[in-house]
């Protein structure tokens, strides 16, 4: 009975788990069982939810955690996770972040796009919220996980204000830097802000989750790249912005510790070529 389950266990920032949904489709195909989804956060459970190649998502507690170590430890079941940050991937490969997750378990990889599933209701929301806005762009300004990918407040703002006859609206928690001349909608769900991005003419914003989601739904994205590499995180729907700079990638290396060169990759990236990638779009 256990055998004819594939156990996974969620790993990873939001991005990482968006870029695992095509592992889902390939490895469903490939064995023909049931996936269960072993999640430590609701906020993972939002972007797998109603993925049609996930039989069940189960959010782990203390009591549910510790019963599925047991079960593994006795070998009744086999628990996998998709972690290919162990492998140092911006310093020993240049291939897609889900091929490499690929790599883990020889899975074939056919389509590196991004797989999320929304809801009929989900889509009528934000398409309802979007509809009075002229030229909508989502904007993500800020990420809590890495501060070396952040892009300067006042550069934002002058990007935001140089193109007037375009409504950025931004996204993202609430205790995130506000940008100026922005419509906030900061602090939505995942879920809505996911729907926000599949309806609006494109997204900029940082190496993140939401660049990932955009790919998703192939809506142009407009992505800044300092400490991470476009060739694993990138996407071929986005225009991915990346300064040469003789230090990066190193998030592998440098994590989320203070960069000693003053996150020169980022300060680095001009404005103005932000500002032509949109109106190219």
């Amino acid at each position: 009975m256990y055998r004819k389950i594939i156990y996974i266990k969620a790993w990873g920032g939001l991005g990482d788990i968006v870029l695992s949904t095509p592992l889902l489709k390939e490895l469903k195909q490939k064995e023909n069982k049931r996936i269960v989804m072993l999640c430590i956060t609701s906020k993972y459970k939002e972007i797998y939810d109603n993925n049609p190649y996930i039989d069940s998502i189960l959010l782990l507690n203390k009591i549910n955690k510790l019963i599925f170590r047991v079960l593994a430890n006795l070998k009744l079941i086999e628990i996998i996770s998709f972690n290919y940050a162990k492998l140092l991937p911006s310093m020993l490969f240049e291939e897609h972040a889900t091929k490499i997750m690929g790599r883990l378990y020889n899975i074939s990889i056919k389509s590196l796009t991004p797989q999320i599933y929304l809801k009929t209701e989900e889509n009528l929301e934000a398409q309802e919220i979007l509809k009075e806005y002229k030229h909508p762009i989502i904007i993500h300004a800020a990420t809590s996980l890495y501060k070396n990918k952040l892009w300067s407040k006042d550069k934002w703002e002058k990007l935001v204000g140089s193109i007037p006859s375009y409504t950025f609206i931004q996204i993202g928690s609430e205790d995130e830097d506000r940008i100026k001349g922005t419509v906030n909608l900061q602090g939505l769900t995942i879920r809505k802000s996911m729907a926000l991005i599949k309806y609006s003419k494109a997204l900029v914003g940082l190496d993140s989750f939401y660049a990932h989601v955009a790919a998703a739904f192939e809506v142009p994205g407009i992505v800044l790249f300092g400490p991470s590499s476009p060739l694993i995180w990138g996407h071929k729907t986005n225009i991915n912005i990346k300064a040469n700079v003789f230090c990066s990638p190193c998030i592998d290396l440098l994590r989320n510790d203070t960069c000693p060169h003053e996150v020169l990759c980022m300060d680095l990236i001009d404005l103005k070529e932000v500002r032509e990638a949109i109106l190219s779009i």
